[in-house]
């Protein structure tokens, strides 16, 4: 995850900066009361990920003042290069800086298919992570009935969300305008991913089992999707196509049977519906057929930006937080942002009375009407926050401004590091994302959703987040591993990776990863020793690359955890990633399991690992 002053910095960013194009290229545009159109979606979206790659966003956030106010007018780019030609040093040389990170950035990715891949995963996985956490503050928090403090809320939790959750539409800026990352080779990735073709083809393929219709669930609940997916998984053809989808979107299955229901009951048509043409065979088949192709092993960015932009549509229709009010429509996927502007909206339409009075009007009768045409939430949140914070259109009354101490206390339960533990319980038996897990647990999870719970043990997983923050603990450490990433030269890069080591095995474990590993160890009373592995994103590459230690005594595991982070630093790993290109940003995970069980109950974690070669 980000550090603290990052993601501090990230909830304070929220313009319209014009860096993916201008109002007349938005994506969605409302026509204002002059005529004028105004860009509401992609034009908001801030630059950000070469900078958390970097370390540097505090340059970006120095010049955020000036940068927003020059866009007002021109693109982003022509903003900081008016602060490259400032007489202020300071703003020209953070300018300079700025163009380089952004250059540096892009012609890596262009270059080095596979850091697009993981650069790009990485903003996408520590989204969704902090969406989860948000969510989950903002459904814990009561809102006032006094309709002044509730507006004023909103407009806080709102500005937070989109701040916080930057990264993640600077990612879907970046697969949406391909031109900004490959200029002009750019091409248009609409609808090109796996994941695409799946939602068109999901309510079709498994109509029996799709109980919603347009805005009715019909009685659906938990309860019956749970019933519906163990029903589907004892059916071989269903069970491969299910188990397919989750693999590849990181979801649970049951939440792949959601989603087919999802796609029924929205009234836009945004994927299949189970009335098409279509027979549920050829439906079938032809995801079978999809699902199953090879990827080439998606080393090139066409395919890179089009599966991670079609996942992140496909995000759109599974639960965020899995909970009956998942059947009214909320606490879906990216729900920090559209629930909170769903909930503003629906309070500034009911009481026209909190705008200004010359402005009431105006807004009922020409804005709201073209608000109710979308289908982007998170853009009508951009616009009512344009209306509220830069034209002061609500009455003084009604917005009481910022509440910075309330941001503050949320950031730090957002971040606090002991929930990271709490991110993949049982990680063997439940589907993950693979960025989250990496391959091991993956693998598990798949096979024991397909055999015999007895053939799969139990098992740890310390998450790549969790690895993450503890690299993260010493500003040092952190120092050398960003500068080891932006390295070039192999033995520049080994001598850097020989102190990382070092430092890594010198540093105290920390009370977060400890409270993580003692308390989940502690749920295996009778279990002495242990197997504990790396788990990385590219398991079948980078066999062999990082450490497998078994039979680690029980008082040995925090020790052994250390060398597995550790080895992600060898020589051999680091001159894995440099001719594979991935770069050395962690994303990888370790996974503990019992080295043994008592005899005749199940057979040592090495030969389930080698059971599911195939599916990973």
């Amino acid at each position: 995850m980000w550090g603290y002053e990052e993601v501090m910095m990230l909830s304070q960013m929220c313009a319209q900066v014009n860096a993916f194009g201008t109002d007349k290229e938005d994506e969605f545009v409302v026509q204002r009361e002059n005529g004028i159109e105004q860009g509401i979606f992609k034009t908001w979206a801030v630059p950000v990920i070469p900078f958390l790659d970097r370390g540097n966003l505090g340059v970006l956030f120095k010049v955020w003042p000036d940068t927003i106010s020059l866009a007002k007018k021109i693109k982003f780019e022509e903003a900081i290069q008016v602060l490259e030609n400032s007489s202020n040093k300071e703003k020209s040389q953070n300018a300079k800086i700025i163009t380089e990170t952004i250059s540096e950035w892009q012609m890596r990715c262009r270059k080095q298919p596979s850091y697009l891949a993981i650069t790009l995963e990485r903003a996408r996985l520590f989204s969704w992570l902090l969406d989860r956490r948000l969510t989950t503050v903002f459904l814990k928090e009561k809102l006032s009935v006094d309709l002044p403090e509730r507006i004023t809320r909103l407009v806080n939790r709102l500005l937070l969300a989109f701040g916080i959750m930057n990264p993640f539409y600077n990612l879907e800026a970046i697969v949406g305008n391909t031109s900004w990352l490959l200029g002009e080779k750019g091409f248009n990735s609409s609808s090109a991913g796996k994941l695409d073709a799946v939602a068109f083809l999901l309510p079709i393929a498994f109509r029996e089992d799709v109980v919603a219709t347009e805005l009715n669930w019909n009685g659906l609940t938990w309860g019956g999707i749970h019933a519906i997916t163990k029903k589907m998984l004892a059916n071989p053809i269903q069970q491969k196509i299910l188990l397919n989808v989750a693999k590849i979107a990181g979801v649970q299955p049951h939440h792949v049977v959601f989603a087919a229901n999802a796609l029924e009951w929205v009234p836009m048509r945004v994927g299949g519906k189970k009335g098409d043409p279509m027979s549920t065979d050829d439906a079938l088949n032809e995801l079978d057929k999809i699902l199953s192709k090879p990827e080439r092993q998606g080393k090139n960015v066409i395919t890179i930006i089009s599966n991670i932009n079609a996942l992140i549509r496909f995000l759109n229709w599974v639960p965020l937080i899995e909970d009956e009010k998942n059947f009214s429509g909320l606490s879906w996927t990216y729900a920090s942002v559209c629930d909170t502007t769903n909930s503003l909206l629906e309070v500034l339409v009911h009481n026209p009375k909190v705008w200004q009075d010359n402005f009431s009007n105006v807004f009922t009768k020409k804005l709201n009407p073209q608000l109710s045409r979308l289908d982007a939430s998170s853009a009508k949140g951009r616009f009512l926050l344009h209306l509220i914070l830069n034209e002061r259109r609500l009455k003084s009354d009604y917005c009481l401004g910022m509440d910075e101490e309330w941001r503050e206390g949320v950031l730090n339960v957002v971040l606090d590091s002991h929930l990271d533990a709490k991110e993949t319980p049982e990680p063997t038996k439940n589907i993950y994302p693979l960025s989250l897990v990496g391959g091991k647990p993956l693998g598990l999870s798949l096979v024991w959703l397909n055999m015999a719970e007895s053939r799969v043990l139990d098992g740890i997983a310390l998450s790549s987040n969790l690895i993450e923050n503890f690299l993260r603990k010493s500003p040092n450490l952190w120092q050398l591993v960003l500068q080891l990433n932006q390295e070039n030269d192999m033995l520049m890069k080994k001598a850097i990776a020989q102190k990382i080591e070092r430092l890594i095995l010198e540093q105290p474990i920390g009370e977060d990863l400890r409270q993580a590993l003692e308390s989940t160890i502690a749920l295996f009373p009778d279990i002495n020793l242990w197997a504990i592995r790396a788990s990385s994103l590219n398991e079948n590459e980078a066999r062999g690359v990082y450490k497998t230690l078994l039979q680690v005594p029980r008082n040995s595991c925090l020790e052994a955890v250390k060398r597995c982070i550790a080895s992600f630093y060898n020589r051999k790993a680091v001159f894995f990633r440099m001719t594979d290109g991935g770069g050395d940003l962690p994303l990888f995970a370790i996974l503990l399991q019992p080295y043994r069980l008592d005899k005749g109950k199940s057979p040592p974690p090495s030969v389930i690992l080698k059971k599911t070669a195939f599916l990973l």
